[in-house]
């Protein structure tokens, strides 16, 4: 089961249809059958299909939310994945402007609280 779908129109004739797994990997179909598949671990990219006789180029930022569709180099579809957007609003709503969401020195205690536990659990099974 796809994390996320979406699903446009090329032209009359063609539809088609962007799966995200979970697991890393990536549909793209064309009138229901496959037109690419591939396993991506990273976080942005794109890929490049045809669908009939016109150029697909579905362009993602996972970390920034977004995924594009450009058809014979122009923008078709803004948002392919209407889902992803309504989590990025959420995100946005959460964090006041300009605040991340934890502050820097949370961040760096954490961090330092967390080798000091490490560095004593193996100085105490080392001896």
């Amino acid at each position: 089961m796809p994390s996320y779908s979406g699903k446009f129109t090329v032209s009359p004739a063609h539809t088609v249809e962007v799966l995200f797994h979970w697991s890393g990997l990536e549909e793209y179909r064309v009138d229901g059958q496959v037109a690419l598949s591939s396993r991506a671990w990273e976080f942005s990219g794109f890929c490049e299909f045809m669908a009939g006789d016109r150029s697909v180029r579905i362009r993602y930022s996972l970390a920034r939310l977004y995924c594009k569709a450009y058809v014979d180099g122009k923008l078709a579809v803004r948002d392919v994945f209407p889902r992803m957007k309504i989590q990025r609003e959420k995100l946005r709503s959460k964090r006041k402007k300009g605040q991340s969401r934890n502050p820097f020195w949370v961040t760096f205690v954490f961090w330092m609280l967390l080798a000091y536990v490490i560095l004593n659990v193996y100085d105490g099974i080392s001896t």
